[in-house]
């Protein structure tokens, strides 16, 4: 399922693309920094910075992201009141977004706080929002009634000295609040303050105290637990107004959160967790200690038997505490994208990004379904399919190999970090692997999976596709050009020569190699002789190319967006289909009459048609064969930017440029007349026909040649 983003944008379907229609749009996985966990149920509400994503924990072992829901600023922190979310959204203030459905979160209502919305938490009808306030000065806690969530209205405001707030928590009357203030970057006081909120009409700061590195509070039963630096404080807070030091401990390092389960403390550390009985507050005794990569921790909660770790970008970890003392890792659910994916009979394969490698029944192509999952190191970008074998290239990690036998039970069984630790990219024929290695280009034998050899090597850097493999030549993408390789002798390739100047991709088909240069041009070049290519012509302005697979005369390209060319004269390339996808498209692959594609957020199954003969021939007399529209400059902007766009052909064109909003309405309308062949541009100020300044966000630049159009994001800041 796809967000209400993604369901607005379907309505420029109609619009915006041509000849391709759109089977399903599946939601796999969300990228952003972690930074809040609130877990209700069988769900686990997090907030990454864009949205709030709410993921399914049935299963702790296997999280499944089931709906996510966009946010306008930086979300930053999530309280849950019975169908709805509160979200911190920094700038943006609060969002309250109905949960009812987790399948179809919706944005209902916001509010607009006073300060930057950092934190919050919510008791039976009324959201506690804590502000920073970046001038300087005063924290500020503000009280809101959602008794009607779509109207949530003003109660009261409370100030405290230190800007910037850490933590909060409510235990029954009483708000527990940490805070600093910092006007020397080299100095800062920390304090944890208590807000009685008996009388909402009138809440009063009744105690105040100075900590030194102060990270997180924990209010479990009648004790408040502070971590500050290298020592967790333990107050009995029976009497909130009076609350007495119960007890404290020396972590041994810096501690960055807590949490208490039963009687048990843990308490995370950079590189550890630390686990200290604490049944007797006054002597907490250290049980045990566990090295765990915990860097980017943002939270940390138990609920029953398990716990889950808020990790900033690395996501969300859940361990199993069912045994107090012997925590064990079950589930991840991390920070993750979908970059690329290859598709064998009724199964797709995925390269997630930090998510490591996921499998899907694509069987139905209108009914997606999530398989199973395994991590890898580093950034999972390609993955290739040889019979019963997946080969995963890891960016920061290495060539990973998966027994897919089973899709639904997926099992590592090798892992090259012996010969390679940058995988970028890379092609599989017969019983070898071409692999570009970062500042290395490897063959390697694979007719053992288990136990690879590296049959040849060459050195060249910043390699980070590979374009094709023909019988005696590979073509590599480098940030320092299209090279041709020799690989008659797989034991010693060479190079033969290279097309020079940065290049954002490409694609090589029969004689014909298609590229796209620094000014975002697809460039076409004769390689009918490897060893002299010749350049061709200058087609259509892509910005760049993150994929091309080939069917039939047609070129299917990966450009942010998916476009069809058809190549039927390789040299001159017709733009026959189009689709602005949701997300930013990464790897494709056709199979089946479908085309399958990686979104980011999503894969999307579409299906090409061509043109009649009829429709072709009215479509070539209308349209300028290379009409193009530049992506604008700047990109974001905040006061105008400048959009360009070209125009090929012999008669008078009509033309429009147009500004829509992802609800599909227009706002703007800059060019609407005829215009004859050449170049132009327009200045957009993000206003509407009404001189009105729009709100920051994501717009679509839609030009309009005849009957032929095409489209750019614009993302517009205040």
């Amino acid at each position: 399922m796809v967000d209400n983003d993604t369901a607005l944008q379907n309505q420029f379907r109609p619009l915006l693309n041509k000849n391709v229609e759109l089977i399903s749009e599946t939601l796999i996985s969300v990228h952003g920094y972690f930074s809040d966990t609130v877990v209700e149920g069988d769900f686990a509400y997090c907030v990454n910075g864009s949205a709030l994503l709410i993921i399914n924990i049935t299963n702790p072992s296997r999280p499944i992201l089931t709906g996510y829901c966009s946010t306008p600023g930086n979300a930053k922190g999530v309280a849950i009141v019975g169908n709805y979310a509160y979200v911190a959204d920094w700038d943006s203030g609060l969002q309250v977004v109905d949960i009812s459905d987790p399948a179809h979160p919706a944005l209902i209502a916001n509010y607009d706080t006073q300060k930057y919305a950092s934190l919050v938490e919510a008791k039976g009808n009324y959201v506690f929002v804590a502000e920073y306030d970046p001038t300087g000065g005063s924290a500020l806690i503000e009280i809101l009634d959602v008794t009607d969530p779509f109207n949530p209205s003003f109660v009261i405001l409370r100030a405290c000295f230190g800007e910037r707030p850490v933590a909060m928590e409510i235990a029954g009357n009483y708000l527990y609040f940490l805070n600093w203030y910092s006007y020397d970057p080299e100095w800062r006081n920390e304090y944890l303050r208590i807000l009685d909120i008996s009388d909402l009409s009138n809440p009063s700061w009744i105690k105040s105290y100075e900590f030194e590195g102060m990270e997180a509070l924990k209010v479990v039963n009648n004790y408040l637990y502070v971590a500050a630096r290298s020592e967790i404080f333990i107050f009995d807070i029976c009497g909130p107004e009076s609350p007495k030091l119960a007890g404290w401990f020396n972590t041994g390092s810096h501690a960055y959160g807590i949490a208490v389960a039963g009687n048990y403390a843990y308490v995370v550390e950079y590189h550890c967790l630390k686990i200290f009985n604490v049944f007797k507050p006054a002597k907490p005794v250290l049980v045990e200690s566990y090295s765990y990569d915990l860097n980017y921790l943002e939270d940390i909660e138990s609920k029953g038997e398990l716990l889950f770790v808020t990790r900033g970008r690395n996501g969300l970890q859940i361990y199993d505490i069912s045994n107090p003392i012997s925590p064990i890792l079950t589930g991840n659910y991390l920070n993750s994208r979908v970059t690329g994916i290859e598709v064998a009979g009724d199964y797709a394969y995925l390269a997630n990004y930090y998510g490591g490698f996921q499998t899907i029944d694509v069987s139905d192509p209108t009914h997606v379904v999530q398989l199973d999952s395994h991590d890898t190191e580093g950034i999972a970008g390609s993955v290739r399919i040889k019979d019963n074998y997946a080969y995963v290239a890891s960016d920061w990690g290495s060539l990973y190999v998966f027994d897919i036998s089973d899709p639904t039970n997926i099992t590592c069984v090798a892992n090259y970090d012996s010969i390679l630790t940058h995988a970028m990219d890379l092609v599989i024929i017969g019983d070898y692997a071409y692999i570009a290695g970062y500042n290395r280009f490897l063959i390697v034998n694979i007719q053992d999976p288990v136990n690879p050899i590296v049959t040849g090597s060459l050195r060249i850097g910043y390699i980070y596709k590979v374009a094709a493999v023909t019988s005696n030549y590979v073509y590599l993408i480098s940030s320092f050009g299209l090279y041709t390789v020799n690989i008659s002798d797989l034991n010693s390739p060479f190079y033969v020569q290279r097309i020079p100047g940065k290049r954002y991709g490409g694609a090589v088909v029969d004689n014909y190699a298609y590229t796209v240069d620094a000014d975002g041009n697809l460039q076409i070049f004769d390689i009918s002789d490897p060893a002299n290519p010749t350049w061709v012509a200058n087609s259509i302005y892509v910005s760049y190319i993150l994929d091309a697979k080939i069917s039939s005369n047609y070129l299917y390209l990966s450009t942010g967006d998916l476009l069809v060319l058809d190549i039927t004269d390789p040299a001159s390339p017709i733009l026959e289909g189009s689709y602005t996808t949701p997300g930013t498209t990464g790897g494709i692959f056709i199979s089946r009459g479908y085309v399958f594609s990686a979104n980011g957020n999503t894969v999307g199954i579409y299906k090409f048609t061509a043109s009649s003969v009829e429709q072709e021939n009215q479509d070539l007399e209308n349209a300028p064969r290379a009409s193009s529209l530049e992506q604008n400059y700047p990109n974001p902007f905040n006061s105008f930017t400048v959009i360009r766009y070209q125009l090929l052909g012999r008669q008078l064109n009509h033309v429009t440029v147009k500004i829509y909003n992802l609800k599909g309405e227009e706002v703007i309308t800059l060019i609407k007349g005829e215009q004859s062949a050449g170049s132009y541009q327009v200045i957009w100020d993000g206003k509407n026909e009404s001189g009105e300044e729009m709100s920051s966000g994501i717009y679509l630049c839609i030009l309009k040649v005849n009957n032929w159009q095409t489209s750019k994001k614009l993302i517009f800041l205040r």
